[in-house]
This record gives structure tokens, C-alpha cells and sequence, in this order.
């Protein structure tokens, strides 16, 4: 993988952090046990897809894309 697309789908993917954070704050908050369940459930899924799918396999390839190094996309 071309390491500026991999930047770019670095990118993209940690941007995931903030929204998928909002809805586990909104999936709280429903009250049905059931659903707030079902829905905990499926974010927990998406967000472990991200990273172990997407993050992972980058990182191993281009470590510097790192998260953790507080990679910057190119502009």
C-alpha cells in the first residue's frame, strides 16, 4: 500500500474516535435495556473493526503512522 493512501485512511479512521464516542454518550441514554444493549454492542463492533481492520494492519506496514506518535496527515 502506497504510504499516502495509507496516511490518508490513518486519518480517516482515527477521525472515527470522536463520533463513535458520541454515540456510546447517546446509547447510554437509552432507557430499553435490550436495545442499549444491542446498540453497545454493535459500537463496540465498529470501533474494534476500526482499529484491528484498518489501524493495525497500517501501523505494522508504517509505523510512524502511528496514533501514538501523533502523526500529523499531510495537508
Amino acid at each position: 500500500m502506497d504510504k499516502e493512501i495509507a496516511r490518508a485512511l490513518m486519518a480517516l479512521a482515527t477521525a472515527t474516535d470522536e463520533p463513535i464516542g458520541k454515540m456510546f454518550e447517546l446509547i447510554e441514554q437509552i432507557e430499553e435495556a435490550e436495545t442499549r444493549d444491542r446498540f453497545k454492542k454493535a459500537a463496540n463492533e465498529l470501533m474494534g473493526a476500526v482499529f484491528l481492520e484498518i489501524i493495525r494492519p497500517i501501523e505494522t506496514l508504517y509505523p510512524d503512522l502511528s496514533p501514538d506518535n501523533d502523526f500529523l496527515p499531510a495537508q
